[in-house]
């Protein structure tokens, strides 16, 4: 079975282009979460306070890209397919255990209800279990957000439990998580994005 030590560096689907982010990222990107600070707010805890400099920003993209290539973190930018519009970030998160990846995402408001996040969801899926080492993928959210909550549910992942005020990340009372997991034995025809295609850090297809 074709394996990976780290998740592919770029995968295309028919829609988008996710990729590790990249310096020159960091003005299209501040664009994009700037006009969807109201969406994004009510659940993401990096979107509240004060937007970064565009300085910060870049060093932020430079991070992104350190903690990929040393495997502390694997955080991606979504694109629509020619790259010219940032439409996103995602990525596959420290679940606690080697074994394991959380999948985290956010996408600008204009390109929402397309079925997109289901579509970078089951991209991720499939890069992550590229490393065989990985038996588990998690996907959190908030009880309250059921448009996130939709999507572990249309792919089939089951909802394992709530993790009650474990979630730290916005002032006030901790908040809840709904954890929904899929196991690698649970994978089925229904988990494979036609058409997708990934490359390692060399821009090398990688062929499962």
């Amino acid at each position: 079975m074709y394996s990976l030590k780290y998740p592919p560096y770029r995968l295309e689907t028919s829609r988008l282009v996710i990729r590790v982010w990249d310096p020159a990222d960091a003005s299209p990107m501040a664009d994009t979460v700037g006009r969807n600070l109201d969406h994004l707010r009510p659940w993401m805890p990096w979107a509240l306070g004060d937007p970064p400099a565009l300085d910060e920003r870049i060093e932020l993209m430079r991070r992104f890209r350190a903690d990929f290539d040393t495997g502390k973190d694997f955080i991606y930018g979504v694109f629509n397919p020619d790259e010219s519009a940032v439409w996103g970030g995602t990525g596959l998160h420290d679940a606690g255990t080697s074994r394991a990846f959380q999948i985290g995402y956010w996408l600008d408001h204009a390109v929402c209800g397309q079925g997109l996040a289901t579509e970078l969801s089951l991209a991720l899926v499939g890069a992550a279990f590229l490393i065989d080492t990985v038996d588990r993928v998690e996907i959190r959210c908030d009880p309250l957000n059921q448009k996130s909550r939709r999507i572990p549910e249309k792919l089939g992942f089951e909802l394992e439990g709530v993790r009650r005020r474990h979630y730290h990340g916005f002032p006030g009372e901790p908040r809840d998580s709904l954890v929904f997991t899929l196991f690698r034995d649970q994978l089925g025809p229904e988990h494979r994005l036609a058409g997708l295609r990934m490359f390692d850090a060399g821009g090398r297809k990688i062929e499962p």
